[in-house]
């Protein structure tokens, strides 16, 4: 063999054996079906390198750490929306004991719960929001995180009573982008 047949054997080889390699781990869809179809939250995966503000929050005395981020949005006409991350807190200790007692499965339906409240809650917060006024990204980031945190509250305060585990959900004010004249958003919503 000459010297430029083996160096493209050694190029080809580890490309065809990359594409031929088989995933064997099973992969579990639990996104619940979209509640309209301009809004979905869906979950970002963890080893995707985002800048997520703030790990942890203090509620009730309590530390609720950073679990998940989603991701949603909504368009409240053809020209105006937004859309952006969302973290999910919760506490720690309260899963562990949860865990232990219910055990983890529980946790799916917990989280399918969490989903459609909060895609209730985004979607009503830009309904809400007043456009027109405030072009600005900045404030309109700081109205929307407001409403949505006024929309959520009543949801979040059942879900803890029912659950007995802390949470919070909470926009990252600077993953939020506004439409203002054409709102198309990704994902095919």
């Amino acid at each position: 063999m000459n010297l430029q047949t083996k160096l493209l054997i050694s190029i080809l080889l580890p490309a065809l054996s990359a594409c031929s390699t088989q995933i064997t781990q099973v992969e579990r869809n639990t996104s619940p079906a979209p509640i309209d179809s301009e809004i979905t939250i869906e979950a970002i995966d963890q080893k995707t390198p985002i800048s997520v503000g703030k790990t942890t929050l203090i509620k009730s005395g309590k530390v609720l750490s950073l679990v998940r981020i989603m991701e949603g949005g909504a368009c409240k006409n053809k020209q105006q929306g937004a859309m952006g991350l969302f973290g999910l807190y919760a506490n720690k200790e309260d899963i562990t004991r949860i865990k232990k007692t219910q055990g983890s499965g529980i946790f799916s339906d917990f989280e399918q719960q969490i989903q459609s409240f909060s895609m209730l809650a985004v979607n009503s917060a830009i309904q809400q929001l007043d456009f027109q006024n405030n072009a600005d990204q900045s404030q309109l980031s700081i109205k929307l995180t407001r409403l949505f945190a006024k929309l959520i509250a009543d949801k979040i305060a059942e879900f803890e009573i029912n659950t007995t585990l802390s949470i919070d959900v909470a926009p990252i004010k600077d993953s939020l982008v506004f439409s203002l004249d054409k709102c198309d958003l990704p994902h095919g919503h």
